[in-house]
């Protein structure tokens, strides 16, 4: 069940923050756990079939990030319209797919940014961006820092 992975989660988070040993990439990705767990619970008998068909869109993503990946790809993976899937898909989760498929780069990019010497353009090539410009503009934008800002306030 979503609230016993929920709780661990979180005890994982308390308990890394209390002895100084969770590292903020860790306590991120556990808080990214926490919240698709909120979002999408599992699938259960009787569920809504618009939960099954988001979820399945959110692994499709995962499972695409890092290649080009277009709403039309992920509405065409679950068998709808763009139009349909984007109603739907801001329905259940409160972001359009193409802002939830940016935060997700750009939250693995973060990842990068803190756990490798990569470098920013070698980084928005590998979390699925085609132009390190458009990288640094969409990173910019949604944390308030450029990449390299990033990189040297978390190291």
């Amino acid at each position: 069940p979503a609230d016993g992975r929920i709780e661990q989660e979180l005890a994982q988070i308390i308990s890394g923050l209390r002895s100084a040993s969770i590292s903020e990439v860790d306590c991120s990705q556990r808080i990214y756990r926490i919240l698709c767990a909120l979002l999408f619970p599992q699938p259960q008998t009787g569920c809504h079939p618009d939960n099954e068909i988001i979820a399945t869109a959110v692994q499709y993503i995962g499972a695409h990030l890092f290649e080009p990946l277009s709403v039309r790809c992920v509405a065409n993976a679950v068998s709808l319209s763009v139009s349909h899937f984007s109603r739907l898909f801001r329905s259940r989760t409160g972001f359009s797919p193409h802002e939830y498929i940016m935060l997700h780069r750009i939250d693995e990019a973060k990842a990068l940014l803190q756990s490798t010497s990569l470098s920013v353009k070698e980084i928005a090539f590998r979390v699925g961006y085609r132009s390190e410009v458009n990288f640094i503009t969409a990173f910019t934008s949604k944390t308030g820092l450029t990449p390299t800002q990033f990189r040297k306030n978390t190291l």
